[in-house]
C-alpha cells in the first residue's frame, strides 16, 4: 500500500521547497526560461519606446500606425507588429524604424526580415550611428556568432552612455546563458570590462555569470559583493542572477556567504543565504542563523522557515509545530495557507494522519487547492478509506490547473493506481493495471513515469495480496530500472526478493543500499532487521525493528519485531507487540500467518489490554 511513510520516501518533499522571497507568501522560484527572463529585464519599457517612435511620427496616420503595430505587440502579436514596421519603413525610410522592425524581427526569429531592415537601414544611414552599431551586434548573438559579438563589445561599452551599456551588459550575460561555450573564451575579456564599469549592477552581472562559468569563483564572489546593497527594492537582473547561481554553481554563492555579513543586506539575501547552507547541507547553521533572524525581526517567513529546519533537524513535532503556529497566527489568508501546508508535509514523517489532516484542513486559499485535495487524498489512501480516496482524486483531475508547490500530475497517477490496486477484487485490479500497461507501452513518447507507477502497483500486488513474490520481483526489478537511484525502489525489490530463501543475501544488498541512502527510514530499517533475522542474526536484527516499530507500530513491522523477541526468548514482550499490531490492522496478511504459526490468539472482544 502506498502509505504515508512510502509516499514521503517518493516524493522527497523537501527538496528545494523553501525560497523564501520579498512576498513571503510566494516562494523565489529559479527561472526555467533564463532567455526570456533576461529579454524581459532588458526590454524598453512600452512608454520609453513610444517617446522615441513619436519622434518620427510626422503625421496622424504615421502615428496611428505606430500605436497600432505598439498595441498589437502589447497584445502578444508580434507578426501583426513587424508587419506594420515593414509598411511604416517603406513609407518613410528612417533610421528608428529600422531599429525598431530589425528588434521586432530579431525577436521573433525572423532573421531575414531583419538583414533587410539592416541593409536598408545602412543604406540611408552609411556612417553607422550607435544604434546600427547596436542592432549588428544583436545579430550577431540572434545567429549564435558569439566569438564576433564579444569581439565587438568593448568598443560598443566605450560608445555607449549607462543605459546602453547596462543593455548590452545584459545581452552579454544572456550570451553565457543560451552559448557557453561559445561564451567560455571571453570570460577574461567580460571581467575586465565589467570591472572598467563596476558602477553599473548590470556589469556586476555579467561578470558573476562568466566567471562561474569559467569556475573563476573569487572574481564571481567579488562580482556579487558589487551586487549585494542594502536597498530593499533588488534590481530584477540581479534576482534572476542569484536563482541561476542557486541551480548551476551553489559553490559560488557559498563561498560568497562565507565572505559576507547579510545582516544588513534585504530578506531575499538572508533566505537565499538559508537556502546556500541547505544545499551545503549545513543544516545547523542555517537553523541558527533563522533563529537569530528571528529575535532580531520576527516575521512569518521565518517561522515557517524556523518550523521546517525543525523538522529537518529531527527536532521533536512539538517543536517544530510550534513554529508553524506562531507563523500561522501572524499571517494573512495566504501565508496562513502556505504555513499550513509546509507543516502538514512536514508533518507526514510522524505517521499521525490526524496531525497531517488538521493542518491541511487549515489550507483556506485557492492557489494550493491541488496540493490540499492531494494531501487529503494521500490520508485517505493511508487509513484504506478507498471511497474517499476515489472521491479526492476525482476533484484533483477536475482542478484545471494539475500542479502545486510540492506535487503534481504524476502523485494522481500513483494514487490512481493505489485506488485500483486495493479497492478493487485482486484479480480485477490485476487486470485493469496489466491493461494499463499496456497502454502506456504504447504510448509515443513512452511515459516513463506513469509505467513506473504501474509496475510499483502491480509489483506491490502481487507481492502482498496475491502472494505470488516471482511475478512481484518482475515487476519490481522493472520498478529499479526506471528509479535507479531510489531507495523506496531498492527496499521494495530487497524485502520482495526475502521471500526466497536462497536470495536473502541478494535482497540484503537492496536493502542495505536503500539503507545508506535513506538511513532513517522505519521502512528500511524493519527490511534490513527482518532480513539479518532471516540470515540467522535475531540480536543483530532486533535493534532495527524496535526503532522502526517505535517510530512506526504497523501490524507488518509488529509481525517482524514479536518474531525475533520470541527467538531470543522474550515472549511475553512478542505477544505484546503482536497485540499492538493486530489491533492497529488485525487481517494484516503477515501478522496473521506470523500468529497462526505460533498460536497466538487474540479474542475478538480484547480492546484495551494485552491478555
Amino acid at each position: 500500500m502506498l502509505n504515508l511513510r512510502h509516499f514521503f520516501l517518493m516524493c522527497a518533499v523537501f527538496a528545494g521547497s523553501l525560497h523564501a522571497a520579498p512576498d513571503p507568501a510566494k516562494p523565489i522560484v529559479a527561472q526555467p526560461a533564463a532567455t526570456a527572463a533576461m529579454q524581459q529585464v532588458a526590454a524598453q519599457s512600452k512608454a520609453e519606446r513610444m517617446a522615441e517612435l513619436k519622434k518620427i511620427g510626422n503625421n496622424a496616420n504615421a502615428l496611428s500606425a505606430i500605436m497600432a503595430a505598439e498595441l498589437a505587440l502589447q497584445g502578444g502579436d508580434i507578426q501583426s507588429a513587424l508587419g506594420a514596421y515593414i509598411y511604416l519603413f517603406d513609407k518613410n525610410p528612417r533610421p528608428e524604424l529600422a531599429e525598431r522592425g530589425m528588434q521586432l524581427a530579431l525577436e521573433s526569429g525572423n532573421l531575414a526580415i531583419a538583414d533587410d531592415f539592416y541593409k536598408n537601414w545602412q543604406a540611408i544611414e552609411p556612417v553607422p550611428s550607435f544604434a546600427q552599431k547596436h542592432m549588428a551586434w544583436e545579430r550577431q548573438i540572434a545567429i549564435g556568432d558569439a566569438a564576433a559579438a564579444l569581439n565587438d563589445l568593448a568598443a560598443l561599452l566605450q560608445e555607449a552612455n549607462d543605459e546602453q551599456r547596462s543593455r548590452l551588459f545584459l545581452y552579454t550575460a544572456q550570451l553565457a546563458l543560451d552559448n557557453p561555450a561559445g561564451a567560455k573564451s571571453s570570460v577574461s575579456m567580460v571581467h575586465k570590462q565589467a570591472l572598467r564599469y563596476a558602477d553599473l549592477p548590470e556589469a556586476a552581472v555579467a561578470d558573476t555569470i562568466y566567471s562561474a562559468l569559467d569556475k573563476r569563483d573569487r572574481d564571481a564572489v567579488k562580482a556579487l559583493q558589487r551586487l549585494a546593497t542594502p536597498d530593499d527594492n533588488i534590481n530584477p537582473a540581479t534576482l534572476i542572477t542569484l536563482n541561476l547561481l542557486s541551480q548551476s554553481a551553489p559553490e559560488v554563492l557559498e563561498r560568497f556567504f562565507d565572505q559576507t555579513n547579510t545582516a544588513e543586506l534585504p530578506a531575499v539575501w538572508q533566505s537565499l543565504h538559508i537556502e546556500t547552507l541547505l544545499r551545503a547541507e549545513r543544516i545547523d547553521e542555517a537553523y541558527a542563523l533563522v533563529l537569530a533572524q528571528l529575535d532580531g525581526s520576527p516575521n512569518v517567513e521565518l517561522y515557517t522557515q524556523a518550523g521546517y529546519l525543525s523538522f529537518l533537524k529531527k527536532e521533536p513535532m512539538e517543536t517544530a509545530l510550534a513554529f508553524f503556529d506562531k507563523a500561522y497566527t501572524h499571517g494573512n489568508r495566504k501565508q496562513q495557507s502556505r504555513t499550513a501546508l509546509f507543516a502538514a508535509m512536514g508533518s507526514l514523517q510522524s505517521n499521525n494522519a490526524e496531525i497531517v489532516k488538521t493542518w491541511t484542513d487549515k489550507i483556506h486559499d485557492g492557489d494550493f487547492d491541488f496540493d490540499k485535495n492531494l494531501l487529503l487524498a494521500l490520508i485517505a489512501s493511508d487509513q484504506k478509506q478507498w471511497d474517499v480516496l476515489n472521491r479526492q482524486l476525482s476533484i484533483l483531475e477536475s482542478l484545471p490547473e494539475q500542479k502545486g508547490l510540492f506535487f503534481d500530475a504524476s502523485n494522481i497517477v500513483r494514487l490512481r493506481n493505489d485506488y485500483v490496486a486495493n479497492a478493487l477484487p485482486p484479480q480485477e485490479a490485476e487486470r485493469r493495471l496489466t491493461r494499463l500497461l499496456t497502454e502506456v507501452q504504447q504510448t509515443v513518447p513512452l511515459d516513463q513515469e506513469a509505467l513506473s507507477s504501474l509496475y510499483y502497483a502491480r509489483g506491490l500486488l502481487y507481492a502482498d495480496t496475491l502472494q505470488q513474490p516471482l511475478k512481484a520481483v518482475a515487476d519490481l526489478e522493472q520498478y529499479v530500472r526506471l528509479n535507479p537511484d531510489s531507495a523506496e525502489a531498492y527496499n521494495s525489490l530487497g524485502y520482495t526478493l526475502l521471500s526466497f530463501p536462497e536470495r536473502v543475501d541478494e535482497a540484503m544488498l537492496w536493502i542495505e543500499k536503500a539503507h545508506k541512502k535513506m538511513p532513517e527510514s522505519s521502512a528500511i530499517k524493519d527490511s534490513l532487521g527482518w532480513g539479518y533475522y532471516l540470515q540467522g542474526k535475531p540480536k543483530k536484527a532486533l535493534p532495527y525493528l524496535q526503532e522502526a516499530f517505535a517510530k512506526l507500530p504497523e501490524a507488518e513491522i509488529a509481525a517482524h519485531l514479536g518474531e525475533v523477541l520470541w527467538e531470543l526468548g522474550r515472549k511475553d514482550e512478542a505477544r505484546a507487540v503482536w497485540w499492538q499490531g493486530w489491533k492497529k490492522d488485525a487481517a494484516q496478511h503477515t501478522l496473521v500467518q506470523t500468529l497462526k504459526k505460533y498460536g497466538i490468539v487474540f479474542p475478538a472482544e480484547t480492546t484495551e489490554t494485552a491478555p
